[in-house]
């Protein structure tokens, strides 16, 4: 068991139909149904984590993204997406709600009354709760803006948000740190990457806006029924969660999305898979070479972006990327900022515009099968 110079005290043990009780009147709502809490071996929780992941990336989607986000410098030759997100987030994680919020899973090999463990059950029991309340048709109805990376991590965001300032609140209310140091018993996975990579940024990022913007709408000690509004109309992208007053003022920004086929006549084919980056992606992107507060302060004025992705049978891969910013000096800032890449052509800027074009191969010849003037 603990081998560590310091000793974590643990908690005394409470039922759990007094922990979810304690929970829900932290959030202000009730569970709708029942919440079983399930003590899982390590095998079964992995497995858990890793059919989460790879629900939100199914598998016919996962190469082609693996590609955009190689080409991009934010993901290692070589390095399996499902395996490097799986590492990030059982590197942390100990409990975790499936998603109707009917159960919560939590490690059986770690003791239950640790701090962190409590703590990280609290997490989860605010997901499922919350989870319970709303369904994925809620979401996409509500939006109508179909299914997109940035969308999905900004309902992420807000669910973490939540998530982080309640475990943040029950964690003062015991008089404990949320800093804890993980128990000795959590099976962490060998980590692909190093924690800190801007892979880890870019995967981390909702949890780090999240509680910024729960916080600004509610106060730091205010009813998180407050949140029932955000709740019901939640924020479509990364950028409402930097900027919360775009969120409660849109006449303040202009949101202008790249439409979704922006690059099927880039080429006889069509790409193998599109998405949006969201400020979430070109903040880590930009920070390869930019200082932190440089990439934030450029992403600060995004408008929109989308990029595509081609997959070639000799396993070269092109990217299109087209981003859209609030006005000329904001795009003209981001172009300068543009990390460089070997394989790399900019579309001609057009005077007077907010849109900034580039292409990325993995090879010479990658780049040229996309190059307009090439063809």
């Amino acid at each position: 068991g603990h081998n560590t110079s310091q000793e974590t005290t643990l908690l005394p043990p409470i039922a759990a139909s007094d922990l979810i009780q304690e929970v829900s009147a932290l959030i202000g709502r009730e569970p709708i149904d029942p919440i079983k809490i399930e003590p899982v071996p390590a095998t079964t929780f992995r497995d858990f984590i890793r059919d989460q992941l790879g629900s939100t990336y199914p598998r016919e989607k996962r190469s082609a993204r693996a590609h955009a986000f190689s080409l991009l410098g934010l993901l290692p030759k070589g390095i399996n997406w499902l395996d490097v997100l799986t590492g990030f987030e059982l590197g942390k994680s100990v409990a975790a709600s499936v998603s109707d919020g009917s159960r919560v899973l939590v490690l059986e090999s770690v003791p239950a009354n640790h701090p962190y463990v409590r703590i990280e059950m609290v997490g989860a029991i605010s997901d499922a709760i919350n989870l319970q309340h709303t369904s994925e048709e809620d979401q996409s109805k509500k939006t109508g803006m179909g299914n997109n990376e940035d969308l999905r991590r900004s309902q992420e965001a807000l669910r973490r948000g939540i998530r982080k300032t309640i475990t943040r609140r029950y964690a003062r209310t015991l008089g404990v740190s949320t800093s804890l140091e993980a128990p000795s018993q959590i099976v962490l996975e060998e980590k692909p990457l190093a924690s800190g990579s801007m892979l880890d940024r870019w995967y981390s990022l909702p949890d780090f806006v999240g509680p910024f913007f729960v916080d600004f709408l509610v106060g730091p000690r205010g009813s998180l029924r407050n949140m029932d509004a955000a709740l019901n109309r939640p924020p479509l992208t990364l950028m409402e969660f930097i900027r919360p007053l775009w969120y409660q003022d849109p006449s303040l920004w202009q949101h202008h999305p790249v439409p979704v086929d922006f690059a099927n006549e880039l080429m006889k084919t069509r790409p193998s898979h599109t998405d949006v980056l969201g400020v979430g992606g070109l903040i880590p992107w930009l920070a390869q070479t930019n200082s932190s507060h440089t990439a934030r302060s450029i992403s600060s004025q995004w408008a929109g972006d989308r990029w595509a992705v081609w997959e070639f049978p000799d396993g070269s891969a092109a990217l299109f990327l087209e981003t859209r910013w609030q006005d000329e000096k904001s795009a003209l800032k981001f172009r300068d900022a543009i990390p460089k890449f070997p394989y790399q052509w900019n579309f001609p800027y057009e005077n007077g515009s907010s849109i900034i074009k580039i292409l990325r191969g993995s090879s010479p010849a990658a780049l040229n099968r996309l190059d307009p003037f090439a063809q």
